[in-house]
């Protein structure tokens, strides 16, 4: 991964696989590492992507409809992920990871 700028705040966050969300957007750009568990993210375009531990994700949906969430992780459900909150400008990612502009 090359280098990243403007980064806010780095957190990791577990949540007990139930959460199923409708279209909204995200209030600031966000980089997310799966670290277990699986989630299901929906565009506006109708596509949807599955997310497994190791997975990467740019986030950039922040005006708009955004995207939808449900959790799909098998039983007992639980996911976690460090989230990476960004400034407006990314200068530089190099992963193999989805990047989501919805």
């Amino acid at each position: 991964m090359g280098a990243l700028t403007h980064i806010h705040e780095v957190r990791v966050q577990q949540f007990d696989g139930t959460r199923q969300m409708d279209f909204h957007p995200l209030p600031e750009r966000r980089l997310i590492i799966h670290l277990s568990g699986e989630v299901e993210i929906g565009t506006s375009d109708g596509s949807r992507h599955v997310f497994r531990a190791g997975d990467i994700r740019l986030m950039e949906d922040v005006t708009g409809r955004g995207h939808t969430h449900v959790d799909r992780s098998p039983p007992p459900p639980s996911t976690s992920s460090s989230r990476t909150r960004m400034a407006e400008r990314l200068v530089h990612v190099r992963t193999r990871g989805w990047v989501c502009g919805c």
